[in-house]
């Protein structure tokens, strides 16, 4: 790796690595995952000749080339913040902006009004628009500045994002109105039921349609629809199943009057994150938002 290669963001990971001693460490307060922390810290040693970090039986320990390059590090980025960084701090009580969001509408639905009633009571001049296009994905809407942040499950953004960690969560299957008058919903039953989904799914919320397309038999999927939301209004006129992300399937299945029963079959947690580029890491207005929805939009 040439000297040019050692840009800001590794010579920030190296500098945390190295105070913190511990890599998941590192990558949860830089908001980064493990694997791109491991990947910067070997590109490191190959270039250094130098084991930068090793394990003992205090655990990881750096060695005195790892020390010696800590000092002159910390010097450089000392300098970058002090020099290039230095930017008025942002007040949301008077500032005039819109900022733009990516998700699914079911997150939309759950989300989107915590982070409103937030922003209405402290930045009362900025507002709030949604995208929701399964057909361009939240990588590309990221990239391209027509989303700042992304919440979801979204499995297909590493590299240059960022991401926060907001809550988990799990399926349930709604019913339709028409459905038999059960208590629980077995494997038999469910497989016997007619079902409709949701196509195209974004990425990291495709478990739903493996486990359509592993357990039903040709024809069992009656309907398809283009959002999540649509199958609501199907499942108050019908005797259909669908099988949806828990908190606002069962706060939105509430409202409608519909039951709601656990899966027969495993599967995965969805982890819902809040996701975000890199050349909006250090924006005073984005860190403030980013700050605001972390805050309104966790969950236990």
């Amino acid at each position: 790796m040439h000297i040019s290669n050692l840009d800001i963001k590794t010579m920030t990971i190296f500098s945390n690595v190295m105070r913190l001693r511990n890599l998941s460490q590192a990558a949860s307060h830089l908001g980064l995952t493990q694997p791109a922390i491991s990947q910067a810290i070997t590109r490191l040693r190959k270039h250094f000749g130098d084991a930068l970090l090793v394990r003992t039986g205090r655990g990881m320990e750096p060695t005195p080339r790892a020390l010696e390059l800590l000092e002159g590090i910390d010097a450089v980025l000392a300098i970058v913040h002090e020099k290039l960084e230095s930017r008025a701090a942002f007040d949301p009580t008077g500032a005039r902006r819109t900022f733009t969001f990516y998700s699914t509408d079911f997150g939309a639905t759950l989300l989107l009004p915590r982070l409103v009633n937030a922003l209405r009571e402290v930045a009362p001049n900025i507002a709030v628009r949604a995208h929701t296009n399964n057909f361009k994905p939240a990588a590309h809407q990221l990239e391209a500045g027509e989303a700042d942040l992304a919440f979801g499950a979204f499995t297909d953004l590493g590299g240059t994002f960022y991401q926060q960690q907001l809550f988990r969560d799990h399926h349930v299957c709604l019913a339709g109105r028409l459905f038999p008058p059960v208590t629980t919903l077995g494997k038999s039953a469910f497989r016997a039921a007619s079902h409709v989904v949701v196509r195209p799914l974004p990425q990291g919320y495709h478990m739903v349609e493996e486990l359509m397309r592993n357990e039903l038999t040709s024809g069992r999927v009656a309907l398809e629809v283009p959002n999540f939301l649509s199958l609501l209004m199907v499942l108050r006129e019908t005797d259909m199943l669908c099988t949806v992300p828990a908190r606002v399937g069962l706060a939105v299945g509430k409202l409608l009057g519909l039951r709601s029963f656990t899966p027969p079959f495993s599967l995965p947690t969805l982890n819902i994150k809040m996701f975000w580029h890199e050349r909006l890491h250090r924006d005073p207005a984005h860190q403030w938002l980013r700050a605001l929805a972390a805050q309104r939009l966790r969950m236990s």
